[in-house]
């Protein structure tokens, strides 16, 4: 089975966006047997997605994958919401830039998620939603809470 061109380690190291977007599949903590031996993180990972694509057809990731996934697109908002208020009280002494920080990476989420991904590996529009959601929730709580 052939695993989408995201998968492939060469472009991974060259390029950030490549990077960024395997960084889930390099860190993968749950082990897998592949002939006999226990191995874990890139290649049990791609073991378990080669396993599941090949019962339920390209595209798929499974329940288990799917939310490891989204729970590290949830941990990376998370990551993103501490850099920004972290760059927005370094460069301007306060929270005025959050609102623009956060809108912009809401913009950037939609194109990546409904644009480039379906485009670029075949993501399902399921997917591109849950995705979607995933990043752009724990943002939109914060602003809310920031906001009021």
């Amino acid at each position: 089975m052939n695993l989408p061109s995201h998968r492939d380690p060469k472009k991974v190291y060259h390029d950030p966006y490549h990077f960024c977007i395997t960084f889930p599949d390099r860190i993968y903590p749950f082990a897998s047997l592949i002939e006999g031996k226990k191995v874990r993180w890139r290649r049990s990972y791609e073991h378990r997605l080669a396993e599941i694509q090949s019962k339920l057809g390209d595209g798929h990731y499974g329940l288990k994958l799917t939310t490891y996934r989204e729970v590290c697109h949830v941990l990376g908002s998370g990551l993103f919401i501490a850099t920004a208020t972290l760059i927005s009280h370094t460069l301007w002494g306060s929270d005025v830039a959050l609102p623009v920080l956060f809108l912009a990476a809401m913009l950037a989420i939609t194109f990546q998620e409904f644009y480039l991904q379906p485009r670029t590996y075949n993501q399902r529009f399921g997917k591109s939603v849950v995705d979607w959601i995933s990043w752009v929730v724990p943002l939109g709580v914060y602003l809310f809470v920031y906001i009021f």
